[in-house]
């Protein structure tokens, strides 16, 4: 049984890294989602939200697995509001808000936010992770705590945005229904029913932080283009490296020190 549960769950990565590859690397996919995206997010959330509800009716899945899923139909919904159409009726009016933001700071010197640099930031270092972070579950809880991170910092980014120039931004809306209250609760969830302490929350919402700090420095430098798609998947698949890394250290450790008892 749990060989056939090792084989699915191998399956579902491979079927998430297969996928994120055709969507970045396949010419004709890419040019079609490019200014689709967005649209296909809204529908996913709304699929995702009626299988999440099937399956809390029939208790197919544990908790952390439906909060898991319950992360990323909130980032969806957000992402079609922040990028779609936003709650001002405006279409895909981000580009030319996030352009006049960073002009609050100074001349551009040739910065221009691309429909391809928001599409790789919003698949690549969101989608890759938060799927990563459902197949991961208790097993690998790094990306889960980092997707949360994520959420939580983008929300607080919005929300400072709002009150800095006393004005709705694209995405504000979700971000305060959806991201702050979904973020705490989960962090909340993990602390008691995960073993997940307080230094673990942080590097969760470390993660949230610089990933927003690296889009920063991206403006600060005044790429022309987007970086490539590779750049961005390192990034969504970080956490999950990092946790690989730790357990494998972990195990060593266990190993030799079951080792030394033993000759002892």
């Amino acid at each position: 049984m749990r060989d056939a549960t090792d084989r699915a769950s191998n399956l579902l990565l491979i079927v998430i890294l297969a996928g994120a590859a055709a969507m970045h690397f396949v010419p004709q996919v890419r040019d079609y989602l490019l200014t689709t995206w967005m649209v296909v997010a809204l529908g996913g959330a709304a699929f995702l939200s009626l299988r999440l509800l099937q399956d809390r009716a029939q208790q197919e899945h544990d908790h952390l697995t439906r909060f898991h899923w319950m992360l990323l139909i909130v980032y969806l919904i957000h992402q079609f509001e922040e990028h779609g159409v936003d709650l001002l009726g405006r279409s895909y009016f981000f580009i030319t808000y996030a352009q006049n933001l960073i002009g609050e700071f100074g001349p551009g010197g040739g910065f221009v936010l691309t429909p391809l640099a928001i599409y790789r930031t919003n698949t690549l270092v969101v989608w890759l992770p938060f799927l990563i972070a459902v197949w991961g579950g208790r097993r690998f809880i790094w990306p889960g705590l980092a997707v949360a991170g994520l959420l939580l910092a983008n929300g607080v980014f919005h929300i400072s945005v709002a009150l800095w120039r006393e004005e709705y931004n694209p995405g504000l809306g979700s971000a305060i229904v959806l991201f702050v209250p979904v973020g705490l609760l989960y962090f909340r969830f993990v602390r008691q029913h995960c073993g997940i302490g307080w230094p673990g929350i942080a590097s969760g919402v470390l993660f949230g932080v610089a990933a927003h700090v690296a889009l920063l420095l991206v403006i600060r430098l005044n790429l022309r283009s987007a970086p490539p798609a590779a750049a961005f998947a390192v990034v969504g698949l970080a956490p999950l490296i990092a946790n690989v890394l730790l357990r494998e250290d972990a195990a060593g450790a266990a190993g030799s020190a079951a080792t030394a008892k033993d000759v002892t």
